[in-house]
């Protein structure tokens, strides 16, 4: 199946987890308490496969932060971010 985007709700699910600090697998298991859900390996599969591209993003966003709003604490968060990827 591979990554998907397009409205493809595991983008969001990876990052709202992500930031919350959560578990994938649990965090399936609550987002299936409200939504159907087909094949949780192939959901799994594809939350881990966004993974990186979410911690991307999210370095990003931060470099962006620091520099839009002068708070070089928003450039740490970066850099471990990076650390963890790169």
């Amino acid at each position: 199946m591979g990554v998907r985007g397009d409205g493809f709700p595991a983008l969001d699910l990876v990052m709202t987890l992500d930031m919350l600090g959560c578990d994938y697998e649990a965090g399936l298991s609550l987002y299936q308490q409200y939504r159907y859900i087909d094949s949780r390996d192939e959901w799994l599969h594809d939350m881990r496969s966004w993974q990186p591209h979410t911690e991307i993003m999210a370095m990003l966003w931060y470099v962006l932060a620091a520099e839009q709003w002068k708070n070089p604490e928003f450039l740490v968060t970066a850099e471990q971010i990076y650390q963890r990827n790169c």
